[in-house]
């Protein structure tokens, strides 16, 4: 069987009938196409971005329906799209971020003296403890500054830990608009 023969449309319904082939064929067929937008959107982690690129494309063959008089090519384009723009600002977000924490090594000893220490040298801000509940600061030195076990402070506080898988994500969302203002 060739698959040069077959159509989009009929490639993806080999693809659904268990023709493992015809999935691998649409890779090949698109490949260049998931690498062109990741490359004009000027996307990091080229591999990471291609096999989301790879997954967007299992999506769109699985959801396709040929009825709604759309091209698969049109259908798999907006979908690759959607994932790669969030996945851009997800790397924007993330950049911003690095670049505010990063430390001005000229001021390092007076941010040493008036930050707090957490995991793998990053400093926070003494003044940062201000912005946080009484709760949220029993558990920013329970969990980043003692390593306690979740179960052990969630035992102390008397609550469950996703409660406190809560109240950590809070803590860090408050960190990282801190740092960025």
């Amino acid at each position: 069987m060739d698959l040069l023969d077959y159509n989009d449309n009929e490639l993806i319904y080999l693809m659904k009938s268990g023709n493992e082939s015809a999935y691998y064929f649409l890779i090949k067929k698109y490949k260049k196409f998931i690498h062109g937008r990741i490359y004009e959107l000027h996307l990091h982690d080229h591999e990471d971005c291609f096999q989301e690129g790879i997954v967007c494309l299992y999506t769109a063959c699985m959801s396709f329906d040929d009825s709604f008089n759309k091209s698969f090519m049109k259908y798999f384009e907006q979908i690759l799209n959607n994932r790669l723009l969030d996945l851009k600002r997800s790397q924007e977000r993330e950049s911003e971020v690095m670049y505010s924490s990063r430390l001005n090594l000229d001021n390092f000893r007076a941010i040493k003296e008036e930050s707090i220490l957490l995991k793998r040298d990053f400093f926070v801000p003494r003044s940062f403890l201000m912005k946080l509940t009484k709760r949220e600061k029993s558990v920013f030195e329970d969990y980043f500054l003692n390593n306690v076990a979740i179960e052990d402070i969630a035992k102390k506080n008397n609550t469950n830990k996703k409660s406190i898988y809560y109240t950590i994500y809070r803590i860090k969302g408050k960190i990282k608009k801190y740092m960025v203002e």
